[in-house]
């Protein structure tokens, strides 16, 4: 609701704005009256409530402070923050737009099974001939990389044509290595709100384009360009109310670099693109 002012109160010229390190502006005003009657107004303001039309609407009430002047009456100072305006973006989907925003940039560690380095190929390690060696229960069969088929018959890797290429990568897994280390680039933005957004939970787990930010800092090699080199998945969407009751969205995007994958596609499009199956999945088409 809209701030009621007494009409008896006048208007004081000592309007003042202000805009803080990271962005957000505040204003406050004042009016001079009857003590009484300001405190009347005063009571019945609440956090939030809309400024009345002279000092601009874009305003929200975020505290107020009366004080006594001379004989019966008093100043009444009202503090606010801008309102929040609608983001009308096809982004921002209708939700309100925020009065700042931050962007920061870090590694994630995944360690990833050495088995992701087989695949389909004959020029490649096979994996179902690797994790039948790996169940091999003779340990001197699988130490001379050979293990027992479902026949009963004893596969050489060094004799088979189509299961030589596997046999680097069995070396590394008899030397113990069973993972490898890999580091991600995560973006995080982090929007304040004075009132919470409505588009919440956006394009969480598919395939989404973390926005560029307004100036790119990191010179070259920034922010604009790391985005272009990957393809990112959205991974968290979360909004928490602060000590100064604004609210702060917190959003990450995860991205693998497309240099790396040899399908185009580094993040599955049957797993996490605009179509991706549903659970369970039926019929067995793409």
């Amino acid at each position: 609701m809209a701030v009621t002012i007494p009409s008896g109160a006048k208007r004081q010229p000592s309007d003042a704005l202000a805009m803080d390190a990271e962005g957000g502006r505040s204003a406050s005003f004042s009016w001079k009256g009857p003590f009484d009657d300001l405190e009347s107004a005063a009571e019945s303001i609440a956090h939030g409530d809309a400024m009345p039309s002279d000092p601009g609407t874009a305003w929200k009430v975020d505290s107020w402070e009366l004080r006594r002047t001379n004989a019966d009456y008093g100043v009444l100072t009202i503090n606010c923050k801008t309102s929040d305006a609608t983001d009308t973006s096809q982004e921002g989907g209708g939700g309100t737009l925020p009065f700042r925003d931050v962007i920061s940039v870090k590694s994630v560690r995944n360690d990833v099974s050495i088995l992701a380095y087989c695949g389909s190929s004959p020029s490649q390690p096979n994996r179902a001939a690797i994790e039948r060696w790996m169940r091999e229960p003779d340990p001197k069969l699988a130490a001379q990389m050979k293990y027992t088929d479902e026949n009963g018959s004893v596969v050489d890797f060094n004799e088979e044509p189509l299961l030589k290429n596997s046999i680097p990568l069995l070396q590394k897994i008899m030397k113990g290595t069973e993972r490898v280390i890999r580091f991600y680039p995560q973006i995080t933005r982090r929007r304040s709100y004075y009132a919470p957004p409505t588009d919440l939970f956006q394009k969480l787990s598919y395939i989404d384009t973390p926005p560029s930010p307004s100036s790119n800092t990191l010179g070259p090699n920034g922010v604009s360009t790391l985005i272009s080199a990957h393809q990112w998945l959205k991974v968290q969407d979360d909004c928490d109310e602060q000590q100064d009751r604004t609210w702060m969205r917190t959003e990450s995007w995860i991205g693998i670099a497309t240099a790396d994958s040899q399908e185009g596609s580094p993040w599955d499009a049957d797993l996490y693109g605009p179509s991706r199956w549903k659970m369970p999945k039926e019929g067995g088409g793409s």
